[in-house]
Parts: structure tokens; C-alpha cells; sequence
């Protein structure tokens, strides 16, 4: 494995090197790229990325608005000019990036050059000359090297790109993102991203809707009654459009590899959806709602989102969620009761729900409950099992080191402790905390085990816990991870997954607190055997 990758490296660095330095280097650099297959290409281009060279430019600017160049390869070249339409600006000698890595393009501090607006213009000439599923690629392509697609003047947009680009949402968008994700002709990453932005738009709100106006005790919040109103009217288009889309999507999931980057892409769309952050509150009850009017598939998740809502165990429960939860609007609804089973809650009002519906009239429902009640049947097997809270820590580390969990009961835990909302386990999956998907290879059971019980005993790299201190009156204190800084402010997360941006201007001092952001104690409501269980399932992942 070295040698693939290692090999390749150092000879692109050689050529690039000597590119950019000699004419003549670079001249027989692009004579070979030009005869090359797409394969080598790719290879070759690499090197071509970092030669920010004038002559070199037009000569692959030639090539990207020609029409005798095939499309795959004007790709290549594209995704090179969009590299190098900027260089890294000059070091400062104050700022820099900190630990936690930076993914956002190639750039920390991208600045313009002489061939930058050559370079843009060519983007935008050679834009209708891609076909349609080219398109989506450019627009990837240019976004991911720091270019902003809404600024370039795009001729021949599909409306679907005119959908994916859209800040503010309206009807159109939200139909023709909905009939692409549902379309099993496209290619999964075209659906995936149509899909993510329905999931943007269903907690859409315009930003006019409700500011602010002063500051102190002088500070004001002004609604605009219309705006308000037409914002929720957009999120309803959304919400059952997005539900929709993720429903169909489990139905295609058993045709898919095991494992694939297709399967990934709609794995980690499904358990986004209902683990992220609730940020209109109100929807919730639309939500528990609409569950009756969609399949039972769209239900089971509707229904996981409000519950998650409010069982999460890490950052803000959301108690609007118990009287939907509670209330009767999901008394017989199938994908009420699969979520309870999907989620292991355990609690009385559920069993007794459950019982009462082994009879009715709807099969699905009957067939949902008995999942419940055959959750409870399982777990007798095991609770009598002593609760982790009172055997303490050095014997739960005993017996989870001494005994095998069960992998798919751990997955559940998993998902309800709440882990997953810091920890993705899927690379495709919005990635907030330290990645999960590799710990049964990157760690021993021990580690593991002492990690879940202590989590300030190692603090993974890139993600110590910042407190940013403001000034006397200035607020209070924030605490997160620091996952992006500029001249004005800090941008943190919390464990919640929420951002927040903090105004430098405000701030007395920024410094990394001892201890992880994960509290203690988050699996001491377990009993030894499911404690065991979340462990094994870790360790599953390699």
C-alpha cells in the first residue's frame, strides 16, 4: 500500500517541481497529460494543480473551451483550473488553522493573481458546453476550490442547479429537488445532493422574519407576522417532500451494496435527518401530524426525530416533544411504534400503547406494536443484569473486557445515548466530533472502554474544548469545538451540533478548558450487559 500511494507522490512533487521552474519541464509535463488516458490523467493531474504558471494556464484554458477535447478530460482540466485560480496567501505571522483540520478547499488563506479572472471567465465560457450530469460535477468541483458558483455568470443552468444554488426556497425548488432525489435513473450523488438541500430547506426561515435591533437592555426582537407565516408555508412543502424522498430510500437500501459509497450516501441522509438538531421547534407537531398521512416508512422517521427530540441524552431536549409524544395523535400510527423499538425506549406508556393496539384494525400497526412488546421479551433476557451506576466503573470494565456484547443492541444504544450526535460512524455523514466508523480498528477494547467511561482521559486530536470568555457585559461564555476562525469571528459547535458564531470584537480571551466536551456519566442509566454491548458494537467498526 505504501508504494501505490507513496510512489505517485513523490513523482508528481518531482515534476511539479520541476514545472514550475522550467519551461520546458512543464511544456513536456502537459504533452504527456494531453495523450494520456483519463486514467493517468487524473495521476498527472495532480501535479498539474500546483504549477501556477501564466503560459501554462492558457494553454490548459485552450483546451477546456475546445471543442475537439473529450468531456471527461475538460473535467480534469477544469478541476485544475479551479485549483489554481487562487495561491495561499502570505503567512501573517499571527493566525493559523489549530489542530483541527481544515477541510473546506485547498486554501487556508486563498488570494487572488494575475490569471484569476482569466481563469474564472473560462469556467463560465465552457460551462454550456457540459452536459447536464457534467454540470453538477462543476459546480462540485468549483465549490470545493473556494470559487462561489452563485457569483459566476453560469449560461444554460438546468433548473435543478438553479434549485441546488437557491438560498431563500420556493415551490419549484422544492418539486424539482423532491422528483430528482426520487429518480433512480440519476446517479446517487446527484439525488444525495438534492436530497441535503430539502433537508436545508425544511428548517428554512427567512432571515427577515425576526431580527434584532439594539443592544443591552435597548435590544429588541421585531417579527414580521408575513414573513413568518410564508417561511412555515415553504418548510411545508419541505418537510413531507424530504420525508418522502428518505422513505423510498430505505425501500432501494436492500439493492444496494453492502458496502458502497451509494449505500453510505443514503445510510448517513436517513440518520441525519433525524438525529440533527431541532431548530423550528413549532414543526414538531406539524411533524407528529403529517406521520398520518404518509407510508409507514416516513412515519417511522418522522416519528424518530420527534422522540430523538426528546430522549436525547447529550445537548438540548427539547420538552415541546413530551406532549406530542404523549398526546394521542400517534396512538395507532405504525411508524410511532416502530420508532419506540427502533430507538430501545422503554418506557411504561409505550408497552401499554403497544398492548392496546395487538388488535387493530391495520396490519401495520399490529406488526409495529408486537415489535415493542418483542423488544421487552428480549430484554428479560438481561435485566437482571446490574446497572452500571451501581456496579461502578472498575466492574463495568471487568465484564464488558471478560464478555461479548451484542452488536446490533449496541448500534440501538448507540443511536439512543445519543453518540451519534457528535460521533458519525459514516464517512458520507455530516462530521462533527471524532470519527467513529474506524475505532475497532484504531483502538484496543480497553481503550474503548475507558473512553466511554471517562472521556476526558484522552481527548482526540483536532478536539480539545475551547471556552471563549467575553467581557464584562458582553454576554456569557461559549463552549464547543472551534471548527472555524476569520479576522471577525469564532464559529464553535456544541455538543448538540449546533454553531455559533462569536464576534471577536466582544471577547476578553479564547483558551482550550481541561476536559472533554463529553460529560461523564452518559452510559451510567445502562446495565452491565448493554454497557458491553455498546462496546462490542465500537469494536465491530473497522
Amino acid at each position: 500500500k505504501l508504494g501505490t500511494m507513496a510512489l505517485p507522490h513523490l513523482g508528481s512533487r518531482a515534476l511539479s517541481g520541476l514545472g514550475q521552474t522550467h519551461t520546458q519541464a512543464w511544456q513536456h509535463y502537459l504533452k504527456v497529460f494531453k495523450s494520456s488516458d483519463l486514467k493517468t490523467q487524473k495521476a498527472l493531474a495532480y501535479g498539474l494543480k500546483t504549477i501556477h504558471n501564466p503560459e501554462l494556464i492558457k494553454a490548459l484554458i485552450a483546451d477546456l473551451t475546445s471543442n475537439s477535447v473529450k468531456e471527461e478530460s475538460r473535467l480534469i482540466i477544469l478541476d485544475v483550473l479551479a485549483r489554481l485560480s487562487h495561491k495561499e496567501g502570505k503567512w501573517d505571522l499571527k493566525h493559523w488553522w489549530g489542530t483541527r483540520p481544515h477541510d473546506e478547499g485547498p486554501y487556508y488563506n486563498g488570494v487572488k493573481w494575475e490569471m484569476t479572472e482569466a481563469i474564472i471567465s473560462a469556467i463560465e465560457k465552457s460551462f454550456p458546453g457540459f452536459g447536464q450530469a457534467s454540470q453538477l460535477k462543476v459546480l462540485d468541483l468549483i465549490s470545493k476550490n473556494q470559487i462561489d458558483p452563485s457569483k459566476l455568470k453560469l449560461e444554460g443552468v438546468d433548473t435543478l442547479f438553479s434549485a441546488l444554488e437557491a438560498q431563500a426556497p420556493n415551490a419549484q425548488h422544492i418539486s424539482v429537488l423532491k422528483k430528482t432525489a426520487l429518480d433512480k435513473s440519476r446517479p446517487w450523488d446527484v439525488r444525495a445532493k438534492a436530497a441535503r438541500k430539502l433537508s436545508d430547506f425544511q428548517n428554512w426561515q427567512d432571515p427577515k422574519a425576526v431580527t434584532t435591533k439594539g443592544k443591552g437592555k435597548k435590544k429588541k426582537t421585531i417579527v414580521n407576522d408575513k414573513l413568518v407565516k410564508k417561511s412555515a408555508e415553504l418548510r411545508k412543502l419541505a418537510i413531507p417532500a424530504i420525508l418522502e424522498v428518505l422513505a423510498q430510500w430505505e425501500k432501494e437500501l436492500p439493492n444496494l451494496k453492502a458496502k458502497s459509497s451509494s449505500r453510505d450516501l443514503v445510510e448517513a441522509s436517513i440518520q441525519d435527518f433525524w438525529t440533527a438538531p431541532v431548530v423550528i421547534k413549532k414543526d414538531l407537531t406539524m411533524l407528529a401530524e403529517l406521520a398520518n398521512k404518509v407510508s409507514d416508512e416516513a412515519a417511522t422517521l418522522a416519528w424518530k426525530k420527534i422522540m430523538f427530540a426528546l430522549y436525547r441524552t447529550l445537548g438540548e431536549r427539547v420538552v415541546e416533544a413530551q406532549k406530542i409524544v404523549e398526546s394521542k395523535v400517534g396512538l395507532h400510527n405504525p411508524g410511532y411504534y416502530r420508532a419506540v423499538a427502533d430507538m430501545y425506549l422503554l418506557d411504561k406508556i409505550f408497552v401499554e400503547r403497544a398492548k392496546a393496539n395487538l388488535n387493530w384494525d391495520y396490519e401495520g400497526t399490529r406488526k409495529a406494536a408486537k415489535a415493542v412488546l418483542d423488544m421487552h421479551e428480549r430484554r428479560k433476557s438481561y435485566a437482571n443484569s446490574p446497572m452500571l451506576a451501581a456496579a461502578g466503573m472498575a466492574k463495568a470494565k471487568e465484564h464488558a473486557l471478560k464478555n461479548k456484547g451484542d452488536i446490533e443492541l449496541g448500534k440501538t444504544l448507540f443511536n439512543k445515548q445519543g453518540c451519534i450526535v457528535c460521533h458519525a460512524v459514516n464517512n458520507a455523514a455530516v462530521q462533527k466530533g471524532p470519527f467513529m466508523g474506524t475505532a475497532g480498528s484504531q483502538f484496543t477494547r480497553e481503550f474503548l472502554i475507558d473512553s466511554v467511561l471517562n472521556p476526558s482521559l484522552a481527548i482526540a486530536q483536532g478536539f480539545p474544548t475551547y471556552q471563549i470568555t467575553p467581557k464584562p457585559g458582553k454576554g456569557n461564555p461559549a463552549f464547543g469545538f472551534l471548527v472555524d476562525e476569520d479576522n471577525t469571528n469564532y464559529i464553535l459547535m456544541s455538543s448538540a451540533g449546533f454553531y455559533q458564531k462569536v464576534v471577536k470584537e466582544y471577547q476578553e480571551k479564547k483558551e482550550i478548558i481541561d476536559g472533554s466536551m463529553m460529560p461523564p456519566g452518559m452510559v451510567f442509566t445502562l446495565n452491565l450487559h448493554e454497557f458491553t454491548s455498546l462496546i462490542e458494537y465500537l469494536k465491530s467498526k473497522q
